[in-house]
């Protein structure tokens, strides 16, 4: 089976499907199934570490107007010979309001190549409400029918699969299969990479620095693990496009009294990010909804115990006494979470981590590359599909 991939962006700076995507795609490789990437280009040189000598092809379409919708006059055609010249049976739509999706939805149904959608979290309510009057229009357009008439929609957890349903996509079939976790970064750590101390108590951040992840909240509850035990600091890290709404935190950090006690690390990659990671004693991700929160995994994989919220798929986390679980937006449920990390020693917190590198070994990608495949297969007719199992 050939695949092709469909995705905003494959910069690591953008989190998520930039990151997930490659690493499903050289997961699908190994075990037979051809994957190839198509993506907006709108930075002069884009990073991405997992593509990084894998071998994976990937077409880079050039953006030449409106960076919010990532239009670009050549997608059509480029998507067209990507599908003509490598045979494709299956594109996979990991976006959702964006030029790109509509020309891969549109030159797929032209082609008669069946296709899937991933909605990487577009379908939550609260994501529907940001911009509501812009994405009604675009789901007139084209994101109904786009939705409606794929071989199944992919989900990564239950309830963004309970999304899709309430959304209006009654009929389409939905398939659950998570993200997995990217297990070899934490033995790529090198000693020093970061500006965190080793002999402080660190709470670490990571992961896009915007609106929906809860900083603010944060912000207004980290004093309280400080009132147990002020040898705590607060490390932010992630990239921020929004230059207004990081000045807001700076000052709302400077209100709570905490200016040499947050500090901001920007985006982190590779050895950076593996060492902040282990350098923590506590990962925090207090999100308004995730559809997984790959850096939840990634802590946990890094044997850090993790405080995040019941908005995320990762309740097993307070199950499995590997950290703590509160109400998503309420910064007294967040500050006693972290207050009650605080208590802990740190050889307490050690054994908490050891319970969450067990809970991240279920998150396996090959795992996960075989359950796509699977599914590809089970919602393709055999005649588009060209075999009627994947190959292990």
């Amino acid at each position: 089976m050939k695949t092709l991939h469909v995705v905003s962006d494959i910069d690591d700076r953008f989190g998520g499907p930039s990151k997930s995507v490659p690493l499903l795609c050289v997961n699908l490789e190994r075990i037979g199934v051809h994957a190839e990437i198509a993506y907006t280009k709108f930075l002069p040189s884009d990073r991405n570490e997992i593509l990084d000598g894998s071998g994976i092809g990937v077409t880079a379409i050039p953006l030449t107007a409106s960076r919010n919708l990532y239009y670009s006059r050549h997608a059509a055609a480029t998507l067209q010979n990507i599908i003509s010249d490598k045979r494709i049976d299956l594109v996979h739509i990991h976006s959702m309001w964006r030029h790109n999706a509509w020309s891969a939805f549109n030159v797929a149904r032209k082609n008669g190549v069946a296709h899937v959608v991933s909605p990487r979290s577009n379908l939550y309510p609260a994501s529907l409400e940001r911009s509501r009057g812009k994405k009604l229009v675009m789901r007139r357009l084209f994101v109904d029918r786009m939705v409606q008439t794929a071989a199944f929609v992919h989900a990564t957890e239950p309830d963004e699969a309970s999304a899709v349903r309430q959304a209006g996509y009654k009929d389409v079939p939905v398939v659950t299969i998570p993200n997995g976790i990217y297990l070899a970064e934490a033995h790529q750590s090198e000693a020093g990479a970061t500006s965190m101390s080793a002999t402080d108590r660190n709470l670490l951040f990571l992961s896009r620095v915007h609106p929906r992840k809860g900083i603010d909240i944060l912000i207004d509850a980290f004093p309280q693990m400080r009132a147990v035990d002020p040898a705590w600091k607060l490390w932010i890290a992630g990239p921020c496009e929004d230059d207004a709404y990081l000045r807001r935190l700076e000052a709302q950090i400077q209100r709570n009294g905490l200016s040499d006690h947050v500090k901001f690390l920007g985006m982190l990659r590779g050895a950076e990010k593996t060492d902040a990671y282990l350098r923590a004693d506590l990962f925090v991700l207090p999100s308004y909804f995730e559809n997984f929160g790959l850096s939840i995994g990634e802590a946990l994989q890094s044997a850090t115990p993790v405080v995040t919220t019941s908005a995320t798929p990762w309740g097993r986390i307070a199950s499995e006494a590997a950290g703590w679980i509160v109400k998503e937006g309420s910064s007294d449920d967040l500050g006693g979470a972290l207050a009650a990390a605080a208590r802990k020693s740190p050889s307490e917190l050690r054994q908490m981590g050891k319970r969450g590198v067990e809970l991240a070994a279920e998150y396996r990608w090959d795992a996960v590359a075989t359950s796509m495949a699977e599914a590809y297969t089970k919602h393709l007719p055999r005649t588009q599909s060209g075999i009627s199992r994947a190959t292990p």
